[in-house]
């Protein structure tokens, strides 16, 4: 991270900043839950409540905007995120970027510290699913794994991808 991005954004746990539990469920809601039959805003808080883990699954991290001081991207990962391929774990989930900050290589620097924090803890490998933004993960070296339909997310497909840490 350049020092500009460091003087500007600071990287917080969820498991040190509880009070930002109903952010980032309505970020995570809004992005990928609206649409789905199956998930509430209620359900999306109860699984920010427990992804306040420090050094093992689940847990999130958040980048705050240190000039307004409120938060602005989040990153979390989890045992669980599809029950499509419920036989698969631990994920990379909630990549999340709010409007005004995007562009700025947030995501990136998210998946960095969610991958380092993995390769800590010894995690060989990791899986996300994907709608959109297919070419992000895979210029981060994620391998497409398998392409399903998905009427409930927004591109109407849902892509698997894996990478090796370890």
């Amino acid at each position: 991270m350049s020092e500009l991005f460091l003087n500007r954004y600071k990287l917080i746990s969820l498991a040190d900043y509880p009070q930002y539990i109903d952010t980032c469920a309505a970020w995570h809601f809004t992005a990928w839950g609206v649409k789905s039959d199956q998930r509430t805003l209620k359900k999306d808080i109860k699984k920010f409540q427990v992804s306040t883990e420090k050094n093992k699954v689940p847990f999130t991290v958040i980048f705050m905007d240190t000039v307004k001081n409120v938060p602005v991207a989040m990153g979390s990962v989890w045992d669980k995120d599809s029950d499509y391929w419920s036989t698969i774990s631990p994920w990379i989930t909630g990549i999340f970027v709010h409007e005004d900050y995007r562009n700025q290589g947030l995501a990136h620097e998210i998946m960095k510290v969610l991958e380092k924090e993995l390769i800590r803890m010894n995690i060989q490998n990791i899986y996300l699913t994907a709608s959109a933004a297919i070419n992000f993960y895979k210029k981060l070296n994620y391998t497409e794994v398998e392409t399903r339909d998905a009427p409930e997310t927004p591109t109407g497909k849902q892509t698997l991808f894996k990478k090796e840490l370890l």
